[in-house]
């Protein structure tokens, strides 16, 4: 899948989803290095938000990464779905690791991200959207995620 597609597919998603579920969201495209970049998601203290990430081409497992501002804590997901609730503001960047910690993706290869703010606790809204579709199965698997966070650590 393209980013393009990606991102086509997405759209079409969330304009199924009721009203008041998607605050916002935006696409960005990681590039094959080790590079944070910033997913221009503004966030303040307490919003909740989820970044869902797939590979275009045939990049090996990787782990979503993310954090506010240039400078935050990193969190990772240890999968290519990750939702946060933020304890300050700031914009939400993103970075994707090899699942072997690598420093980077194979020449080539990118990772189309979607980054949403939601309305709601990212649980609720992810089922909301996933009671509209799926791409690739990134939502039901940040689901999955939500719903087994012990069982799923890396």
């Amino acid at each position: 899948m393209t980013h393009e597609e990606f991102k086509e597919r997405f759209t079409r998603l969330f304009a199924k989803v009721p009203r008041g579920v998607v605050e916002d969201y935006r696409f960005v495209e990681l590039p094959a290095v080790a590079a944070w970049v910033n997913t221009g998601l503004l966030l303040g203290p307490g919003q909740r938000a989820t970044a869902l990430a797939l590979a275009c081409g045939k990049a090996p497992a990787f782990h979503a990464w993310l954090r506010l501002d240039a400078s935050g804590e990193a969190l990772s997901g240890g999968r290519p779905t990750h939702s946060i609730v933020t304890a300050k503001a700031g914009a939400l960047h993103m970075s994707a690791r090899m699942a072997n910690d690598a420093p980077g993706l194979p020449a080539m290869e990118a990772i189309s991200v979607v980054a949403i703010r939601w309305t709601k606790a990212p649980l609720r809204c992810l089922r909301y959207v996933a009671g509209a579709g799926d791409v690739e199965g990134l939502v039901r698997s940040e689901i999955e995620r939500l719903c087994n966070p012990a069982a799923l650590r890396p």
